[in-house]
C-alpha cells in the first residue's frame, strides 16, 4: 500500500466525513477531509491530490459546481461522487466530468475501499472530461446506429419511435427525443444491466 496516496474527502456531514476518513486512513492513504465545497476548492488550491471523494448535496457550493472548478485547477482529477440523492439528473451532470465513479449512500467499507483502488488503477488523461470506459465487472455497450422503428409491447401497446409516439389504445402520449431515445435504451437492453456512463452515451452520444 502506498502511504503517500493521498485522498480529499469532502461532505458536509461530520459523522460522513470522519466516518470516510476513518475507514481510508485504516486503509493506509493519507486522507485529509473538510466540511464544505467553498473549503474542498481552497485546499485544492493550496494543495494536489490523487483523488477526491466528494458529496453532491451541501450548504453553500454544490458538488457539481465543485466538480467544475476542481477540474480547473487539477484537469484530470480522479473522482468519486458519493451521496444520498442519487439520480439520474444528477448522473447525467457528473459524467460530463471527469469521473471514476458514482456511489450512492450508505455505501459499505467494502464498496468504498473497492471503489477507491479502481479509481486509483485508472491513469489520468490531464485535460479531458468524461468517464474513462472501463470493461471489468460488465459489459460495455456501444451505442447503436440502427434505431428501432415500431415495437409492440402488448396488443394495445404500441411504440413508434419515429413519431415518438406511444399509444395505449385510445391514448396517445408523445415523447420528447430524450424520452424517446431513453425508452428505445431500455427496451434494446432490457434484463441487462447499464453503467450510468454507457447510458448517457447511448441517450446523448458523449461520455
Amino acid at each position: 500500500m502506498n502511504q503517500k496516496t493521498s485522498i480529499l474527502v469532502v461532505d458536509d456531514e461530520q459523522v460522513a466525513r470522519h466516518t470516510l476518513k476513518a475507514i481510508l486512513e485504516r486503509e493506509g492513504y493519507a486522507v485529509n477531509a473538510v466540511a464544505s465545497g467553498e473549503a474542498a476548492v481552497e485546499e485544492l488550491k493550496r494543495q494536489s491530490y490523487e483523488l477526491m471523494i466528494l458529496d453532491l448535496h451541501m450548504t453553500g457550493i454544490g458538488g457539481m459546481e465543485v466538480l467544475e472548478r476542481t477540474l480547473r485547477i487539477h484537469p484530470g482529477m480522479r473522482v468519486i461522487v458519493l451521496t444520498a440523492f442519487a439520480s439520474v439528473e444528477s448522473a447525467i451532470q457528473a459524467v460530463r466530468f471527469h469521473l471514476s465513479d458514482y456511489l450512492m449512500k450508505p455505501a459499505s467499507p467494502e464498496e468504498i475501499i473497492a471503489s477507491v483502488r479502481k479509481a486509483l488503477a485508472e491513469v489520468p488523461e490531464p485535460g479531458k472530461h468524461g468517464v474513462q470506459e472501463r470493461s471489468e465487472g460488465y459489459q460495455v455497450v456501444r451505442r447503436n446506429k440502427n434505431p428501432l422503428e415500431n415495437y409492440f409491447i402488448e396488443p394495445n401497446i404500441s411504440i413508434d419511435f419515429l413519431k415518438r409516439r406511444v399509444s395505449t389504445g385510445a391514448q396517445m402520449i408523445q415523447l420528447t427525443p430524450t424520452e424517446s431515445r431513453l425508452l428505445e435504451v431500455l427496451l434494446r437492453y432490457r434484463n441487462q444491466v447499464v453503467q450510468h456512463a454507457d447510458l448517457v452515451f447511448l441517450v446523448h452520444g458523449y461520455r
